[in-house]
């Protein structure tokens, strides 16, 4: 049901993103301006993500190592 509590998405500004993740500013432009980085949110000149997105991005770039 819109409002309720349990589907609100959190929603950061860039340099949120930039501070909560080590992921530079220019980086998340260029990512956004070459088509890639994560999903993001364009109102306007505004650009936001929403926090799950962002992290759901970065785990789909885990690289798992093996020993050998």
């Amino acid at each position: 049901m819109p409002g309720d509590d349990a589907t609100k998405r959190e929603v950061l500004k860039e340099r949120e993103v930039s501070a909560d993740y080590t992921l530079s500013v220019p980086w998340l432009r260029k990512q956004r301006r070459l088509g890639k980085g994560p999903t993001y949110i364009k109102i306007g000149r505004m650009v936001r993500y929403f926090r799950d997105d962002v992290e759901a991005y970065l785990i789909d770039r885990l690289v798992s190592t093996t020993e050998g």
